[in-house]
């Protein structure tokens, strides 16, 4: 039985004639069960964080090769000089060199990093109840943020510009970390950090589960709620934040992102009965998410979307299967 994860390619075209025929599946390498994060280069180059390491391709896809990092891990950002960090539990490794060398280093608690960004020497990444900054390429580290509540986690980090950062805060709502009577409704939604990271402050959407953040040349922000059945789908703010309108409702809203075109892409769930087949969707709007078009449907689950650095090459979405599945796929 092969060994093997999907993840689709989707071409762009000149005259932006899209359908569903233009996506184009991949196999990765057999030795991959396990896609958790996707990032891209000033080159083109799209890197995959597996559950074999670091791997990457130079061609959209066409060859998929190991770096010389063969260590898990579940996440992955690149700054603009295209050197790689990538995270797993209590270790960060940094590669000054596209990935060809790649040197360990300590992370101030072990756990997740559901997210990270980076900008020349500064490394953030939010986990659990916290967000952690290095200012040296990840050899110290300083807590920016952290909640006691035990009943969050930082699951987006967007960078508006070198000194606004934006970072979206996800209410857990079952499980033993879950403390009911300490929830305080300020901390879910987004907040926002105008000095490079180093404070923060509840902004918007408070009370909301944000999941993921985007914005496209004109200013115009989106942020995905995926808060329980009865909140959910994607918001958007064309004043800078102060106020917020749902574009997409009645779908978990997983992932957007903001093509340079303006162009806004998101990846969502669609079950037409109750107890029905789940399917995953990737909707597109022209017009600021005014209207949405249903460009691609699959029984995948699509978790992420990322757009490539080479607006004519691809965007990738990171699929994630069910666990009954994942390493036996035909």
């Amino acid at each position: 039985m092969k060994k093997n994860l999907l993840i689709l390619l989707f071409a762009l075209f000149t005259q932006f004639t899209f359908a569903q025929d233009f996506w184009k599946k991949l196999e990765m390498p057999q030795e991959i069960v396990s896609l958790h994060a996707i990032a891209s280069n000033s080159q083109g180059w799209t890197y995959f964080a597996t559950n074999k390491g670091v791997y990457v391709t130079k061609d959209s896809g066409e060859s998929i090769i190991p770096t010389a990092l063969q260590h898990v891990v579940y996440n992955l950002t690149i700054n603009e000089r295209d050197e790689l960090f990538a995270f797993y539990d209590d270790k960060m490794f940094y590669s000054a060199d596209l990935g060809n060398n790649w040197t360990e280093r300590e992370l101030p608690i072990r756990g997740t990093a559901y997210c990270c960004i980076s900008n020349g020497n500064t490394v953030i990444y939010g986990s659990d109840e916290e967000i952690y900054k290095s200012d040296n390429l990840g050899l110290q580290w300083t807590t920016v943020w952290e909640t006691e509540t035990g009943a969050f986690y930082v699951k987006a980090l967007f960078k508006k510009s070198d000194n606004v950062l934006l970072a979206g805060m996800f209410r857990l709502t079952f499980g033993s970390k879950v403390k009911k009577s300490r929830w305080d409704d300020t901390l879910p939604g987004i907040h926002r950090s105008n000095n490079s990271g180093n404070t923060w402050y509840p902004w918007a959407l408070q009370g909301i589960s944000i999941v993921s953040i985007a914005e496209n040349s004109k200013g115009y922000l989106f942020a995905t709620c995926n808060d329980g059945y009865y909140n959910r789908g994607l918001y958007v703010s064309t004043d800078n934040g102060n106020t917020w309108n749902k574009c997409l409702s009645g779908t978990h809203v997983q992932s957007v992102v903001a093509a340079p075109n303006d162009v806004i892409y998101a990846t969502s769930s669609y079950q037409e009965e109750e107890f029905g087949p789940i399917f995953a969707i990737v909707n597109r709007s022209f017009d600021n998410g005014v209207t949405w078009q249903r460009i691609f449907l699959t029984d995948v689950l699509l978790k992420d979307i990322a757009m490539s650095s080479h607006f004519d090459s691809i965007p990738v979405l990171k699929i994630l299967k069910n666990s009954a599945t994942l390493n036996h796929f035909e």
